[in-house]
C-alpha cells in the first residue's frame, strides 16, 4: 500500500503529507516523484532514520515503479522519521536533504516478531540494478537506436548514389577497359625486359658457380696429392714449399720430383748449371 509521496527538487526531498502511518507497521510504500532532471543517469539508494546522527536503516527501492518499501524498523518509535537518498554515478555521490514524516502512536500486536530480511543486501541489489541500467543499458539502447537511424540514412544515401552512378557507368567502364589495355601492354613490355635481365644475370651467376666448382675440384685434388705424398706427416716423399697450388715438388729416392694436378700444365722449370730455375712466362701483349 502507498502511504505517502516524496517529491524531488534538485538535491532536496519534500514530503507531500507528513502523517504517513502508525507504529508497528511494516512493508508499506512511499512513491517518489522526480520534478526535474537533476538526478538523470544516477542510481538512487534510500535510507530512513529517527536521528540524523545515528546509523540509518536501508530501504528497498524499485526504480521501475519508483516505490520505496518501509521496513518494520521505520515504525518502531512514534515521532518524526527522516527518509533520505543518495545519488550515485561513477565516483560521484550526491547526498539529498531528507524528507520528514510523522509516525503516530499505536498498539503493538507483536506481528513483526518474524526475522527481518537482510535490507542491506536488498538495497545493494537494487542499487546495482540501477547502475547497470543507467550506465550500461540506457547508453547501449541509445547507441542501438542511433545506429538504426544511421543505417537507414546510409541505405537512402546509397540508393541515391547508385541512381546517379547508373547514368555514367557505361562510359566509365569503357574508359577503364581502354586504360587497362594500355597498362597491360606497358606491364608486359616491362616484364619481358625484366625477364631478359634476369636471364643474363643467371647466366653470369652460372659461370661464376662453374668456375668456383672447378677451383674447388683443383684444390681438392691438390690436397689429396699432398696427403698421399706424406706432406702432412714429414715422411720420405714430403713436399717442399713452392709458390703454386697447382703443382707439388716432393723428394723420392734421393730425387726431386714434380706432380701436376690433372688438367694443369707443368710449371716452367729449367735446369741449368746444376740449379733448378723457375722461368717466368711472358704474357702475350
Amino acid at each position: 500500500m502507498e502511504i505517502g509521496t516524496i517529491q524531488q527538487y534538485g538535491n532536496i526531498l519534500k514530503a507531500v503529507s507528513t502523517d504517513i502511518g502508525y507504529q508497528y507497521s511494516s512493508g508499506l510504500k512511499i512513491k517518489v516523484e522526480y520534478k526535474d532532471n537533476y538526478l538523470d543517469g544516477y542510481a538512487i539508494t534510500w535510507h530512513c532514520a529517527y536521528d540524523r546522527n545515528k546509523k540509518p536503516v536501508p530501504l528497498v527501492y524499485d526504480p521501475e515503479t519508483m516505490l520505496i518499501t518501509l521496513r518494520k524498523e521505520c515504525f518502531i518509535n512514534d515521532g518524526m522519521i527522516y527518509i533520505g537518498g543518495a545519488a550515485v554515478r561513477g565516483d560521484e555521490i550526491i547526498n539529498l536533504r531528507p524528507a520528514e514524516f510523522a509516525i503516530s502512536c499505536a498498539v503493538d500486536h507483536s506481528l513483526n516478531d518474524l526475522p527481518e530480511e537482510h535490507g542491506w543486501l536488498q538495497e545493494a541489489e537494487q542499487l546495482f540494478k540501477q547502475i547497470i541500467h543507467n550506465e550500461f543499458e540506457l547508453p547501449l539502447n541509445d547507441l542501438m537506436a542511433n545506429t538504426a537511424e544511421d543505417l537507414q540514412k546510409l541505405k537512402q544515401d546509397t540508393r541515391t548514389e547508385l541512381t546517379g552512378l547508373e547514368q555514367d557507368t557505361t562510359a566509365k567502364v569503357d574508359t577503364l577497359v581502354q586504360n587497362a589495355k594500355t597498362d597491360f601492354n606497358s606491364v608486359k613490355k616491362a616484364t619481358e625486359t625484366a625477364v631478359n635481365q634476369l636471364k643474363v644475370q643467371a647466366a653470369s651467376q652460372q659461370t661464376q658457380v662453374t668456375n668456383s666448382i672447378n677451383q674447388s675440384t683443383m684444390l681438392r685434388d691438390d690436397l689429396i696429392a699432398k696427403r698421399d705424398s706424406g706432406f702432412f706427416d714429414g715422411s720420405d716423399g714430403a713436399l717442399v714449399p713452392t709458390g703454386s697450388g697447382f703443382f707439388t715438388l716432393f723428394k723420392s729416392g734421393g730425387h726431386l720430383k714434380i706432380r701436376v694436378v690433372k688438367g694443369s700444365s707443368p710449371p716452367p722449370l729449367v735446369h741449368k748449371n746444376g740449379h733448378l730455375y723457375y722461368r717466368k712466362v711472358k704474357e702475350a701483349s
